[in-house]
């Protein structure tokens, strides 16, 4: 396709306001003689000024990945590189920059792998994207391993000189003797009174006296208290 061929697709896909524009621009221009670098010249000028392009190419060169999807990256990228020609028909220099852009993950995995081409180094990344989106999901999957807490005998441990006591302690026997409201008398266990039980070993068969269980006596001894007489 020749200039002429290009000036005239151009000027069949202008639309409403750049239409306008070009009726009003083409005064006094020799169509038949435009060339197509004189057409963008009045273009840009017009729709895409030296600022509007300068910002486009700061954006593609501090370009990243960050948390862009990996088709939204390639996208701009791609986008990005018709406001920077230099990068763009480098193929080396396209590519470094294409990999310093990615996610350090990916990064890594395209570093491993051999891209011959820009578009190769494209089709693996992607596919690194979606291993990598993959292998995320399945650990959000995972449910969280329980940690084999062990049970503590605090009984048994001390802390700085200290011994803890157990959260759970034995209850203590009552050292006073309760009143019993049968017989009225303080003792512990179960009441024998108008019962067949031994007093002393609370089992039937013989009185406290007979108890086998008795304790021995031992007998007291007898003082004799005697008046001296003078």
């Amino acid at each position: 396709m020749d200039d002429r061929e290009r000036v005239h697709c151009a000027l069949f896909l202008l639309r409403n306001e750049a239409r306008n524009w070009w009726e009003g621009a083409k005064e006094g221009i020799e169509l038949e003689n435009l060339s197509w670098e004189s057409f963008k010249v009045q273009f840009f000028e017009k729709y895409f000024s030296k600022d509007v392009r300068a910002n486009k190419l700061k954006e593609f060169l501090e370009l990243r990945q960050g948390d862009l999807t990996m088709t939204e990256y390639v996208r701009l990228f791609e986008r990005g590189c018709l406001y920077a020609p230099f990068i763009a028909k480098d193929v080396e220099e396209k590519k470094n920059h294409f990999t310093r852009g990615l996610q350090p993950e990916i990064r890594r995995d395209i570093r491993m792998c051999d891209g011959t081409t820009f578009r190769q180094m494209v089709d693996k990344a992607l596919t690194a994207a979606q291993d990598e989106n993959e292998i995320q999901q399945g650990k959000r999957a995972q449910p969280p391993t329980p940690r084999p807490w062990k049970k503590a005998n605090f009984g048994n441990h001390k802390f700085k000189g200290k011994k803890v006591q157990s959260p759970n302690p034995k209850p203590v026997a009552p050292t006073i003797k309760p009143t019993c409201s049968n017989c009225g008398k303080a003792h512990f266990g179960i009441c024998v009174k108008d019962t067949e039980l031994c007093f002393r070993c609370k089992k039937l068969g013989h009185k406290a006296r007979d108890c086998p269980n008795a304790q021995t006596r031992v007998p007291g001894r007898a003082f004799a208290m005697t008046r001296v007489l003078e």
